[in-house]
């Protein structure tokens, strides 16, 4: 038996792609899943389907990320099921104007920080005191590029030559200031962004 066997996990953004693949094989190593989605019911029905399938455990519940209300009527859903949320994997990702830099405006660019940087500070809040109370768990954030080829292209010719970083930069700004404080209290903290991957 390892550490992972029978804890809960919290993917956000998980009806689809990155949040969809870590649910399944969260579940796969033993884990209770809760599949968090905002619009992809279907979807994130499917995704709990193929993990029951497996013989793993998943739920899937409906709450905007951003939304401090939805996300506390999640992880009190969680605790009641299941007994709270051992590991946090916040996946869920706002979308974007794709445009030269030079026609995108700050709202269009400074609203998806906002939202996203918004959404990783509403769920970490939700889930990590029960984590402090219980003596430990896990915070983990993804982000990732949702773009097919020529959107990467377009990225590396018009923004990546004039930027010495990106967006990621934010959230793993965001979950090392987290880290600072909840590695202290036994809830280590991890930031991860993949390069590029094509969803087309």
């Amino acid at each position: 038996m390892t550490w992972a066997t029978s804890r809960v996990a919290l993917v956000t953004g998980a009806s689809s792609g990155v949040g969809a693949a870590t649910a399944r094989l969260l579940a796969a190593r033993g884990m209770r899943v809760v599949v968090d989605y905002l619009h992809s019911a279907q979807a994130a029905e499917e995704v709990v389907a193929g993990i029951e399938a497996a013989g793993g455990q998943a739920m899937a519940v409906q709450a905007d990320a951003r939304d401090p209300t939805a996300v506390q009527a999640l992880v009190e859903r969680v605790a009641e099921a299941w007994g709270g949320v051992d590991v946090l994997v916040h996946n869920a990702l706002t979308p974007y104007a794709i445009k030269s830099f030079q026609d995108m405006t700050w709202e269009e660019l400074g609203g998806k920080l906002d939202d996203e940087m918004r959404a990783a500070f509403v769920v970490t809040k939700a889930v990590l005191p029960a984590m402090i109370e219980r003596g430990g768990g896990r915070l983990i954030y993804l982000g990732a590029w949702h773009t097919p080829d020529e959107i990467r292209a377009h990225y590396k010719t018009f923004i990546a030559p004039h930027f010495t970083t990106d967006g990621r930069a934010d959230l793993a700004a965001g979950a090392t200031a987290v880290a600072a404080v909840a590695a202290e209290l036994g809830v280590p903290a991890t930031v991860t962004a993949a390069d590029f991957y094509c969803t087309a």
